[in-house]
């Protein structure tokens, strides 16, 4: 018997719901009532680690950033000093 499982899925993917249907599915973990502990935490580990990636993804990469402060730059926004030290800190040096 089984209490509860975990399912992993992806963009796109068409995962059927119901433990009936993860018994089958490569892609879920089942568990029983006493380890129901190590699920809730391999949970919040999963989310932890999604949550850290779209975060970090969200940010623009120090190339992308370059540009957009030369674009403020050949507009007058800000000087080619200003410009000059914020690129050599992306890139630090």
């Amino acid at each position: 018997m089984t209490s509860g499982y975990l399912q992993f899925g992806v963009l796109g993917g068409k995962e059927t719901q119901g433990i009936m249907n993860a018994v089958k599915d490569e892609n879920s973990v089942i568990f029983i009532k006493k380890e129901l502990d190590q699920a809730l935490e391999l949970k919040k580990y999963v989310e932890d680690r999604i949550n850290k990636n779209n975060n970090s993804t969200n940010s623009l990469d120090p190339a992308d950033q370059i540009k957009k402060f030369a674009e403020l730059r050949d507009q007058g926004i800000i000087t080619e000093e200003e410009f000059t030290s914020k690129k050599k800190q992306l890139l630090g040096i």
